[in-house]
């Protein structure tokens, strides 16, 4: 009798250690390859998802597969009521990665995650046959005097660079600024009005070289690579340039075809400006 009962203690002590484990046990578990070979870059390999309960519910989540690509998953009913998700995956670059932690649902509302699993993707080239080649040593170099040559060599150099820049430089000469372009104004009385639509552009050119010249001349200004825009901001816009250049740049830039009476209003706003407010300080007229 006493035989019997110390029997039934012994299974009760062993029950309780078995579910202390399995409550020590987490609910999810992630695992490898067994063979390290099949960890290559570019293949397919599987990830076994084990879950201790009978009832889970698994949907895997790209984020927490990362840098790993899921390709395909499959249940399956393992032993003592667990559960295992084999998770088909590839992996797209060489070295350690880390996966997870893994979440899993189950029928009653609860969730568990896993612990992350560490994988060794190996490359899909081949190994290079031999040993691995290294440079020599310059240590190796016939001879012991290059350090000197190269010291002696450095040395000439940062000499001739400060004797290059304490050598006096020839002073920069300023051009004289070019004189005003004569007869401006009988130029622009010259010009042929435009008679027909197709005449405008042509005439408006001819109108804008003639200013830019004028300007360039009379302001010592790059008048012939400035916009309208900076021409009228570095003058100060005068209302008279303004005005001949809003309505030339309509029409070369804009497709504008004023009327043939604009085109006169257009020679004496020109007209105005270099007679008056366009002419040079100092008197050219």
């Amino acid at each position: 009798m006493r035989a019997a009962v110390r029997a039934w203690r012994l299974v009760g002590v062993l029950a309780l250690l078995v579910q202390v484990t399995l409550a020590q046990e987490p609910l999810v578990v992630l695992h490898g390859p067994v063979s390290p070979a099949a960890l290559v870059v570019g293949e397919p390999f599987v990830v076994v998802v084990e879950v201790r309960d009978g009832a889970p519910r698994f949907e895997p989540v790209p984020s927490q597969w990362r840098p790993l690509v899921v390709e395909d998953v499959q249940f399956e009913r393992g032993s003592n009521a667990r559960a295992r998700f084999l998770v088909t995956v590839r992996g797209y670059r060489a070295g350690e990665c880390d996966v997870g932690p893994v979440q899993v649902g189950f029928g009653d509302g609860r969730t568990a995650a896993s612990g992350p699993l560490r994988l060794d993707l190996r490359s899909a080239l081949p190994e290079p046959p031999g040993e691995l080649e290294w440079p020599g040593d310059v240590r190796e170099l016939p001879g012991a005097r290059w350090p000197w040559w190269l010291a002696a060599l450095a040395a000439v150099a940062i000499g001739l660079a400060l004797r290059w820049r304490r050598q006096p430089r020839p002073a920069q000469v300023v051009p004289e600024p070019a004189p005003p372009v004569p007869d401006v104004d009988a130029r622009l009385l010259a010009l042929a009005l435009p008679q027909q639509p197709t005449d405008w552009e042509p005439y408006c050119i001819a109108v804008k070289a003639l200013l830019r010249s004028h300007i360039g001349a009379a302001h010592m200004l790059r008048a012939e690579v400035a916009t309208s825009e900076e021409l009228l901001r570095a003058l100060a816009a005068p209302r008279p340039l303004a005005s001949c250049l809003a309505t030339c740049d309509g029409v070369l830039f804009g497709a504008a075809r004023p009327a043939v009476a604009k085109s006169v209003a257009v020679r004496d706003a020109a007209l105005e400006f270099v007679r008056g407010a366009g002419a040079p300080v100092g008197g050219a007229p």
